[in-house]
């Protein structure tokens, strides 16, 4: 009462005296203190899980939980300093669980909590002593005498405390009429407002002064002075009402709604005050309440609002949605505001008839047995895999980051309006902005005469069947490998999974070698341990959610999950202790290099012993340095580990190990080797050969020297049958028109060939990387420009998304390597693969990308490694390098050469050997960007151990307009001798989500590059699809061609794994648009393809100029900040009406200016394009 504190009640300048006197009263009529409260027992660790759930369950929405904040909530509760609260741990353990026990008029929202997170939290506030921390229950009234106790009455009634306060024996007063208007600015100045009262006005006659920040003083100065009429309470059905409510229960303090930004606009910050939070901002946010009027059903709404909600909907996020104690008149008035202000009416969609003509919204009815399958089939992994992002009853999606997890599926058909789904369906990103699903483009393949919207309305109505059960089909096979007789091994080096197994139990770096009489091998290649041995088909590759992986297909005959040394290191005399390999990172052993000889495969292996310095313990997540560089009494072995089928007259494979390089006065011992046999009705033979055994048995062996492993069945098995050979299915031809001035088509081949990576070889053929692991080779046969005869190069790499040709060797960046293939044999079959660089963190996270494989003048390579940022339980021995682009010397060397990206999946060297990279909009990436990378620097999005405090962030080059775009990938440069001139030296882009292409132009301002994008290709008329399937990769060929490569990704934007081969060449005919804009003192040049016709262009009305910037604070998406409409004050015509200088005053550092010419007139409609977005890095001052 006296002022002192920090808390949302009003100052009255109480003395001393009268603030007692007023407590003392206040007591005598509530009743007595309550009695010392029993604590339970503090367990230890207690404060540090008690200080983190203060963080994590949503208290900082309402609650000043450390000393350092200033700003407070205007309906918030009193501060919760840890520490350091008034009241006992018993009577705090009390108060959250049942606080009406303590205060029958309390607004304290109860938070479902175990009885350990009660103490925990408990502990936090006030200690670990039972007592108080600072002045027990509120001081020690007894001196009080009871004159001055029945003068408190007074006091209490003279500040109106009752206004807002239950407090027996007093009526609440009469209402005051407010000041508004002129009266209200003219007492606001006057010093004589409640909000932030002149130091004169303290203390007169008991008047409250609230005292807030100047921000939210000023709005209640504004909003008093435009009130014209008199103030009246609002109803129960006005949405006034209800929004009301929000506030006062601090639902907007938690929620972002329309622009208030709750926790999303404090959750980087709170995440930076914990180590252990680091990573997980978006762990801290709630669900937006956006069109939450319009989402939800009426009585979902209603049971939402009253938390009366049986299980927690997103369980994975650390805030959690409390109760409130809210009367049923309360829930109903909240439910009804947001219901008037966001639900669209009914009418309205009858400008939408093509969304409800499959689907009656009126007159909900059971879904049919056939709509039932089909519904839940569209769900599923076979149709638009719904459940790549959503759980769907038990199944929980693998690898999901938390911007992209979806709620159950099971519960989404009783929620969700129908009206409402059709029209997210449509393209969410509209209705809730900044949600990360994708908008799903084109039908399933069903029947042809199927619409999409046909499809969405067969998917409503499965769902809201409470028949609707979950999908069944939860993983789908995109591959079946098998190995005829008599045909050569297969290699395959992409993650393996065993089917069911959890996220993290696999082989992320594997080898895995399938023979032709029906044998397969799975080794891992970070240790060389044998893992797996099965008889039967090879292997299956399978989609699950966005995860691609293997598993063996046979019988499994061995397995050995144990994580034992592959070998040991001992002196040849028998004395001294054993060596074993020592670890950097995951790995134990080094993959040089593999051959694939007739029916043989053999690896190269490279083993370090030594001992491990101090300094070695201490490497930094991204430091060049590894664990084996920095190894005192170094010792290197090499051996090579041959596979082969079983000789003739009997079924197997045998192992062989060669000792290629052992040091001198050394002995490699290979334990494990041997003594396996298992099965009861299949066994397994096991025979080990080897010039000399250790006395345990195990083989032993010097430099020169091989040991043999033969494993095989007791029994003849029947040979595994081939599948029959089924005709791929090809793509379509198609003539592609959405870039204007260029005509176009799409290539008849194989639909499975989902290209990510585009280069020419010396002779003119393509080769290409595909999503599915293979690298193809295409030719032209009938000499008219088009390549139409593919030759598969190599097969079963993992997601390989970089090619670079060497001569006629091919350089490939696949997840765990960047390898070179070579043909040795020229019969088009890669058979020599030579790692050039390795050694990052790697896992079977789909996450862990290693793309765009560049080369620049030097001859050095670049490639980029996807970030681990989002991954909670990444361990920080599996990081290294993630969110880094590596450069790779001709020596060998490999450097960090850029850091904190988040998924650098372009780059490119442009025309003056500088290097660019894109990375995808996401948490600290406000925009999609084109990133100009420089040596050392750090780009924003730290990767999940990587120790970049302090730190300053590098802006983009380009901030690229979201979500127009929202994941531009592949970008290259025209050639400097471009048919199209104005073109040449400019870059374009591949934005896969949206399917379409960008077009960019680069400025260097004071030695910085910075520039402007526009769009390239046309988007689709409302109900039609892009001509572009989805661009991924993109280059030029020496005839000029412009090829892009595009997927359509099952686990992103539903239905089959397809791609397809596009070709783009000038055509004649463009259109007049903007060429290019560039930045000058106090304005803009805007260059055209040609000069502009009279009267266009010339005058500041002709133009729209807007700026805005983005200021990450913790969310997934990150709305404009400090937008601004940007006058034009000036026009000048130059270059015979080719270039327009605009004036428009000084200019804002890190925003991006929207740029557009208007289309009043006629021929200006016919312009491509019309508008550009030109990023301020640096504004030029000359």
């Amino acid at each position: 009462m006296s002022g002192d504190g920090n808390h949302s009640m009003p100052h009255f300048g109480m003395t001393r005296e009268q603030s007692e006197s007023a407590t003392a009263w206040l007591r005598s009529v509530t009743g007595p203190a309550a009695g010392a409260l029993p604590a339970t027992v503090v367990k230890k660790g207690d404060r540090e899980a008690g200080e983190r759930l203060l963080l994590t369950l949503g208290c900082v929405a309402c609650h000043q939980v450390s000393a350092d904040e200033v700003e407070r909530q205007w309906y918030g509760g009193p501060a919760l300093i840890k520490g350091a609260s008034s009241r006992s741990r018993g009577w705090l353990e009390q108060w959250l669980q049942s606080p009406e026990k303590l205060n029958v008029s309390h607004r304290m929202p109860v938070f479902s909590l175990t009885d350990d997170e009660r103490r925990q939290l408990a502990v936090a506030l006030n200690g670990e002593s039972e007592a108080a921390a600072v002045g027990g229950s509120g001081g020690d009234l007894s001196r009080v005498g009871k004159s001055a106790v029945d003068a408190g009455r007074g006091i209490v009634a003279g500040a109106r405390c009752a206004s807002c306060h239950r407090i027996p024996g007093l009526e609440s007063p009469q209402r005051l009429e407010f000041t508004t208007g002129v009266r209200a600015v003219a007492a606001t100045v006057a010093g004589g407002s409640c909000v932030n009262p002149g130091a004169g006005i303290s203390g007169v006659g008991m008047r409250p002064q609230f005292r807030v920040g100047a921000e939210a003083a000023d709005a209640v100065r504004v909003w008093l002075g435009t009130i014209g009429v008199p103030l009246l309470p609002a109803g129960q059905r006005d949405s006034a009402a209800g929004s009301l409510l929000l506030r006062r229960n601090g639902c907007l303090a938690c929620h972002e709604r329309d622009g208030v930004s709750g926790l999303s606009a404090r959750a980087a910050e709170i995440e930076s005050r914990r180590e252990d939070l680091r990573g997980q901002s978006e762990y801290l946010i709630p669900p937006a309440l956006t069109a939450v009027g319009d989402r939800l059903r009426d009585e979902v709404l209603l049971e939402a609002i009253q938390g009366r909600s049986v299980e927690r909907r997103l369980p994975w996020l650390l805030v959690r949605m409390p109760r409130f104690p809210l009367a049923d008149s309360e829930a109903a008035t909240i439910a009804g505001g947001l219901i008037a202000e966001d639900r669209i009416p009914d009418e309205a969609d009858s400008l939408r008839a093509d969304l409800f003509e499959h689907l009656n919204p009126q007159h909900p009815s059971l879904a049919t047995s056939e709509q039932l399958v089909s519904g839940t089939q569209m769900a599923g992994a076979a149709g638009f895999n719904c459940i790549a992002c959503h759980k769907a009853g038990r199944f929980e999606p693998r690898n999901v980051a938390p911007g992209t997890r979806g709620s159950d599926l099971l519960v989404m058909g009783r929620r969700l309006r129908s009206r409402y789904f059709m029209r997210w369906m449509q393209n969410p990103i509209r209705v809730l902005p900044g949600i990360e699903m994708p908008a799903i483009r084109r039908p399933l393949d069903r029947d042809p005469a199927e619409s999409l919207n046909q499809q969405f309305a067969v998917l409503w109505t499965a769902l809201a069947d409470p028949g609707f059960v979950p999908p069944t089909v939860s993983s789908r096979y995109e591959q079946v490998l098998t190995v005829g007789r008599g045909e050569g091994p297969r290699v395959l080096r992409d993650v393996f999974l065993a089917e069911g197994a959890a996220g993290g139990s696999g082989t992320a770096r594997a080898f895995a070698v399938g023979f032709g009489n029906g044998f397969s091998v799975l080794l891992d290649a970070d240790s060389g341990q044998l893992k797996q041995l099965a008889f039967g088909e090879f292997a299956r590759q399978r989609t699950e959610g966005k995860s691609w992986f293997w598993d063996l297909a046979g019988i499994p005959l061995l397995s050995r999950p144990e994580d034992a040394a592959f070998c040991r290191l001992l002196d040849s005399d028998g004395g001294g202790e054993p060596l074993l390999p020592v670890r950097d990172e995951r790995r134990t052993a080094e993959l040089l290099s593999w051959r694939v000889q007739g029916s043989v495969v053999e690896l190269r292996l490279r083993f370090h012993f030594g001992c491990v310095p101090e300094a070695a313990e201490k490497l930094l997540a991204h430091s060049e340095q590894t664990v084996w560089s920095l190894l005192e009494q170094h010792e290197v072995v090499e051996l090579t580990l041959e596979l082969s089928p079983r000789g003739t007259g009997g079924s197997g494979v045998k192992l062989r190990v060669v000792g290629a390089s052992i040091p001198s006065g050394r002995v490699v011992e290979l334990p494990g080797w041997g003594g396996d046999r298992r099965g009861e009705r299949i066994r397994l033979t096991s025979e080990v050969e080897s010039v000399h055994r250790s006395a345990g048995g195990w083989p032993q062996l010097v430099q020169g020297e091989a040991a043999d492993w033969t494993l095989g069945l007791e029994q003849e098995l029947p040979q595994p049958l081939s599948p029959p050979a089924i005709a791929p299915l090809l793509t379509r031809e198609e003539e592609l028109k959405s870039v204007p001035g260029f005509g176009g088509q799409r290539l008849s081949l194989p639909a499975g060939i989902m290209p990510t990576a585009l280069a020419w070889l010396p002779d003119g053929r393509l080769a290409l990387t595909s999503l599915k692991g293979q690298v193809w080779v295409l030719s032209d046969s009938d000499g008219d420009g088009l390549p139409d005869r593919p030759m598969l190069f190599a097969e079963g790499l993992a997601a390989p998304y970089g090619v670079v040709a060497d001569g006629s060797d091919l350089l490939v960046s696949h997840k765990p390597e960047v390898l070179r293939l070579k043909d040795t044999d020229a019969d088009g079959r890669a058979d020599e693969f030579t790692v050039l660089a390795a050694g990052w963190g790697y896992s079977d996270d789909y996450h862990d990308w290693t793309a765009g494989l560049v080369r620049d003048s030097r001859g050095d390579l670049y490639v980029g490694l996807g970030s681990d940022y989002s991954q909670k339980g990444r361990a920080a021995d599996n990081d290294r390098w993630r969110g880094t682009v590596l450069r790779l010397d001709s020596g060998g060397r490999i450097e960090p050469f850029a850091y904190s990206m988040r998924f650098p999946m372009g780059l490119a060297v442009d025309h003056q050997d500088r290097l660019f990279a894109t990375d995808n909009q996401g948490v600290q990436n406000t925009w999609n960007e084109l990133n100009h990378l420089q040596r050392g620097r750090h780009y924003g999005v730290p990767s999940r151990h990587d120790a970049a405090e302090g730190v300053v962030a590098e802006s983009p080059a380009l901030m690229i307009p979201h979500p127009w775009t929202r994941s531009v990938n592949a970008v290259a440069f025209f050639p400097r001798d471009y048919p199209v001139a104005a073109l040449a030296g400019q870059g374009v882009g591949c934005e896969y989500d949206t399917q379409c292409l960008i077009r960019f132009s680069l400025q260097e301002v004071d030695g910085v590059m910075q520039g402007a994008c526009y769009r390239f290709s046309r988007l689709p008329a409302a109900g039609e699809q892009s001509d572009l399937l989805g661009p991924i990769a993109c280059g030029f060929s020496a005839d000029g061609g412009l090829w892009i490569g595009s997927i359509r990704d099952s686990g992103w934007q539903g239905a089959g794994n397809i791609g397809c081969l596009e070709v783009l060449r000038p055509r004649g005919g463009s259109p007049n648009g903007i060429r290019e804009i560039r930045a000058v003192t106090n304005g803009f040049e805007v260059d055209f393809f040609e000069p502009l016709p009279g009267g266009t262009g010339d005058k500041p009305e002709d133009w729209d100029v807007q700026s805005a910037t983005r200021v990450w604070k913790g969310s997934y998406a990150t709305a404009d900040s400090e937008r601004r409409q940007v006058r034009v004050t000036g026009v000048e015509l130059r270059g015979e009406g080719r270039t327009v200088l605009l004036r428009t005053g000084e200019h804002q550092s890190g925003h991006l200016y929207e740029i557009r010419l208007s289309q009043a007139s006629e021929a200006v409609r016919q312009f491509w394009p019309v508008e550009g977005f030109y990023s301020m890095k640096r504004v030029p001052v000359r």
